[in-house]
Parts: structure tokens; C-alpha cells; sequence
């Protein structure tokens, strides 16, 4: 791997920064956490909040669905729980398996593919 030009870096981030800006809602959040299965969108869990964690998807048109925001005491499990509950929902009212857009890191910092193995 080669070194960036750090102009050229920084010109990507402020270039990504301003996308997602107009996509997706003001609060931190960690972007899209499923990908969207074929012919729809991952719904049926709209403002579930669990430890801060909050799935606010398709309340405006900045907040899509299948996005989870950090209204201010988010914490990393509760992202997880609520990741989990929503696989559950989905796959029980809808008989849906999503997939994760969202990376899930190990406490090795290793991505986890496994969607069950990352939410045990």
C-alpha cells in the first residue's frame, strides 16, 4: 500500500462528510446497519430505543430507515442489543435474514461476519 497525498485525503473526507450530511440524520449515528434485502427495506422496527440507542428509520426524510442515532448516551451495547432485536423482528414478521452493512468488530479488533458470532 502507498502513502495518500494528505491534500488529496482530506479532500475525500470533507467530500464524504458533506454526503452523508445530506442523507442521514443530524445525531451521531454510524451510518446504514443492514444492507436493504432485494425488493425492499428493512422496516418494522421504528423508534425501538434500547440503552440510548435509537432506530428513529423513516421519521423525515434525513433519517431513513435501517439507521440507528445516538441521541446522546448511546452505548456500544446498546447499539448491539438493538441490532439484535431488530434482526429478530425482521426475521419473525417479514421471515427476512438481513445482512449487516454495518462492521462488527471483536475485542481484537477483527471484523466479525458472522451476524449471529457479532451480536452473541
Amino acid at each position: 500500500m502507498r502513502a495518500e497525498d494528505p491534500e488529496v485525503l482530506t479532500a475525500r473526507v470533507h467530500q464524504v462528510r458533506e454526503k452523508r450530511r445530506g442523507v442521514l440524520p443530524p445525531e451521531p449515528s454510524a451510518g446504514s446497519v443492514f444492507r436493504n434485502p432485494p425488493e425492499t427495506s428493512p422496516g418494522g422496527c421504528s423508534n425501538w430505543q434500547v440503552q440510548g440507542a435509537l432506530e428513529r428509520g423513516g421519521a423525515s426524510k434525513r433519517t431513513p430507515r435501517n439507521v440507528i442515532i445516538n441521541p446522546g448516551e448511546a452505548t456500544a451495547e446498546g447499539v448491539r442489543s438493538l441490532v439484535k432485536q431488530m434482526v429478530a423482528r425482521v426475521r419473525e414478521r417479514f421471515g427476512v435474514e438481513l445482512q449487516l452493512e454495518l462492521k462488527i468488530l471483536d475485542s481484537n479488533g477483527n471484523v466479525v461476519s458472522d451476524l449471529e458470532a457479532a451480536l452473541a
